[in-house]
């Protein structure tokens, strides 16, 4: 074991000479290898007599120090593996916080993984539920679908909010109403500069788009809330919005 994992195991002098195994060795030798013949089970030994377990697993500190101990090693060779000890058990020191909190970790998820497998299953639906509304808001058809209920929500029947809210509300209606025409608004763009577009492309328009921007921006940075009769003004200037469309 200490050959191949160490270094030599054969008895040394002080001045590095090999001994050489008396007789009574080889004696002991040969009964061993005679049992092993026999079929008995041996355990290997090293040179001091300690009884080593040679694998692919890392020894243990105190198997380090064992082998250290053996008094046929070079002191260069013993010191080298009291310090890989040393190391090896300040490593599992350090380390045995996260491993504690590792095999915590896997009991947890041994006990509750059907939960977990279920929850990763409903954030997936979720995941899928959201990313075919936001496909749907795309599709023209269901833009013409909201553009007349909402026409009949506000435009029809006043069912919209107070103050800000019903500001935007009734100029939310005129851009989707818009964009079911080729005049969608930029995402980058701001209320002037689609105006602008507006006015560009249907001139038409310009005289309900320019009142409507005004009240909705009267609306946001005006200094007091908008009222009554400046949303019954964004609703006839919606309603002329969607005569002059339709």
């Amino acid at each position: 074991y200490l050959e191949w994992r160490y270094g030599q195991t054969f008895p040394q002098h002080s001045g590095g000479d090999l001994e050489r195994p008396g007789a009574n060795n080889q004696a002991e030798n040969g009964s061993k290898a005679k049992g092993s013949e026999a079929g008995e089970d041996q355990s290997p030994t090293s040179g001091g007599g300690q009884t080593l377990f040679p694998g692919n697993q890392w020894p243990t500190p105190a198997t380090m120090r064992a082998a250290a101990g053996n008094r046929h090693l070079p002191k260069w060779q013993s010191a080298m593996i009291k310090k890989t000890a040393d190391l090896t058990e300040a490593t599992q020191q350090t380390l045995k916080p996260i491993i504690d909190l590792w095999e915590l970790l896997k009991r947890w998820l041994v006990k509750h993984w059907l939960a977990i497998l279920l929850s990763l299953i409903g954030l997936m639906l979720l995941a899928i539920l959201l990313a075919f509304a936001a496909l749907l808001k795309e599709l023209p058809w269901l833009n013409w679908l909201l553009m007349h209920w909402e026409y009949l929500r506000f435009g029809i029947l006043p069912l919209h909010a107070n103050g800000e809210r019903g500001a935007r509300q009734y100029y939310k209606a005129m851009a989707r109403m818009l964009s079911v025409y080729d005049l969608s608004r930029p995402q980058a763009a701001n209320t002037q500069e689609y105006l602008k577009l507006i006015s560009r492309t249907r001139k038409e328009l310009h005289p309900y788009a320019a009142g409507m921007t005004a009240l909705f921006e009267q609306a946001r940075y005006g200094q007091g809330p908008i009222d009554a009769d400046s949303l019954a003004k964004m609703r006839g200037l919606y309603r002329e919005t969607y005569r002059k469309l339709d």
